[in-house]
């Protein structure tokens, strides 16, 4: 367990050494200036959205390499969430990392990412190692320009919503409730507002400022469960865990 922890921190895949990667001592000890707009790193060090082949790899391998606290969560309570689920849609799944461990826990699953068609190669190189590719697919689109596709019985936003205004994350949500079919299962995960978390974005929330001008939300699980309830879902509930996740289900007729 130890071991493990500290791979985590400090291995080749660790999130601190996939954040240096990026030139982030060119805002070191400037917090002022980068409140001001006076510095701020380039476009060829980190453009949002990316703009290239390589810095969309590069933003994905970093969305991946922060799933942990989510993938703990969704491996918990793996036997509730897909025991009688057949095709699950990971909504802006990244490269297919997240739906790739889902399938772990969930034999009879198939999950096919949701993304921009450029990251279509990425995905195929996720299915290449894992252990099921038959299981695992990848449907290119965008969501703000076309519905999202029919047919699945489960639908997940993992660390989506929270990138977008209150209105945009409503309709997203009310598109989710539309594809799915009757009786699907809604998840949510990301990061929710508490008194730590908020602390700790503090940091990040003036950090990013100057990366890439991030303006992520942390929001309170109620927001959500709220608005589930507002849309139609019924038996919305909170999954604790690293990351909580909201679930809720889309009545069956």
């Amino acid at each position: 367990g130890l071991r493990d922890a500290v791979a985590a921190v400090v291995g080749p895949d660790a999130v601190e050494r996939d954040r240096n990667r990026y030139p982030w001592r060119v805002l070191h000890g400037r917090l002022a200036e980068s409140l001001r707009g006076e510095v701020g790193m380039t476009d060829e060090d980190f453009a949002w959205p990316p703009r290239t082949d390589e810095q969309t790899a590069a933003f994905e391998r970093s969305m991946a390499v922060g799933l942990g606290p989510v993938l703990e969560t969704l491996h918990r309570h793996a036997d509730r969430l897909w025991a009688d689920r057949r095709r699950l849609l990971d909504v802006g799944g990244g490269d297919g990392t997240l739906a790739a461990r889902v399938l772990d826990d969930a034999p009879h699953l198939r999950a096919d990412v949701f993304n921009l068609p450029a990251v279509a190669p990425l995905v195929a190189d996720t299915r290449q190692r894992c252990g099921h590719p038959d299981r695992l697919g990848f449907v290119g689109g965008d969501f703000f320009a076309e519905p999202l596709p029919p047919g699945y019985d489960a639908l997940a936003f993992v660390r989506v919503l929270h990138d977008w205004p209150n209105d945009v994350a409503r309709r997203l949500v009310e598109a989710a409730y539309r594809a799915l079919e009757p009786g699907g299962l809604l998840l949510i995960g990301e990061e929710f507002r508490t008194p730590d978390r908020l602390a700790m974005q503090f940091f990040w929330s003036y950090f990013l400022i100057g990366v890439d001008t991030c303006v992520s939300r942390l929001r309170e699980v109620e927001f959500y469960t709220g608005l589930l309830k507002e849309v139609g879902f019924e038996r919305v509930a909170v999954l604790p865990g690293g990351w909580e996740l909201v679930t809720a289900y889309k009545p069956a007729a």
